[in-house]
């Protein structure tokens, strides 16, 4: 039974036990290897850490962990295995990681690792199928969904789980890289130069009168308003595509 942290005692060739293949995607993948009683093997241990390391950073997508080296398989006494992530050194998904894992065989300790890993998280993204001028609301039409390596971009990626028809684009983008939301930004409800009405409330007392706005502005920001009698430019909340109010 091995009850220590030495990585040297798992890690050496392994014929035939475990191993990586490329899909069509590109995408590394652990090859099935054969289960044998009383045995752990790699890719075993491999697909769990997998797993609670998602969850552990709340992360979606398909990610594949590739250790340095192949390990022996961990002699273990009971069937009934656990593996329970102590930490991950960065404190992150990243492309290089070590893992520090306990396992478990029942209630018995087999031992602590940590163990050196490359990493892949893959994830689908939008990319625009056509070019799209600043400004410009962003259709459905108007992009692809491409499986990328998140872990190969340093900017947050749209995923394509998000509602792309409530942005536009706020930034030039190369039509060759997945969209980031830094090229985006809410669609404005409300424009610059656009006549709004403004709304004041205080008790019963409701005023309302006519704004230029100075600003875009999405749904709940402020922007600056020009009242256009006074000439005077004051704060106000956007409330819908035509009105803004004031607090007192």
């Amino acid at each position: 039974m091995i009850a220590h942290g030495d990585i040297d005692s798992l890690l050496a060739p392994m014929k035939d036990r475990s191993s990586y293949s490329n899909d069509s995607y590109g995408k590394s993948k652990l090859k099935d290897t054969r289960n044998q009683k009383g045995y752990v093997f790699q890719n075993q241990i491999i697909e769990r850490l997998q797993s609670i390391i998602l969850s552990r950073f709340q992360k979606s997508g398909d990610l594949t962990l590739r250790p340095d080296r192949n390990w022996k398989p961990i002699p273990i006494e009971n069937d009934q295995w656990s593996v329970r992530l102590i930490n991950v050194t960065p404190n992150k998904i990243a492309s290089r990681m070590v893992v520090h894992f306990r396992l478990n065989s029942g209630s018995q300790l087999v031992g602590n690792w940590q163990i050196p890993v490359q990493a892949e998280l893959w994830v689908e993204a939008f990319q625009l199928a056509r070019p799209i001028k600043r400004g410009e609301s962003i259709q459905r039409g108007d992009v692809n969904v491409v499986t990328v390596n998140a872990l190969k971009h340093q900017n947050p990626l749209i995923l394509a789980t998000e509602d792309i028809e409530k942005l536009e684009i706020y930034q030039t983008i190369n039509m060759d890289y997945p969209l980031y939301w830094k090229n985006v930004r809410a669609t404005p409800m409300i424009r610059k130069g656009q006549i709004v009405d403004v709304l004041a409330r205080e008790g019963s007392l409701r005023i309302s009168t006519k704004g230029l706005a100075m600003q875009d502005g999405s749904k709940g920001e402020l922007i600056t308003i020009r009242n256009i009698k006074s000439k005077k430019d004051f704060q106000a909340q956007v409330i819908n595509e035509n009105s803004a109010k004031v607090f007192f």
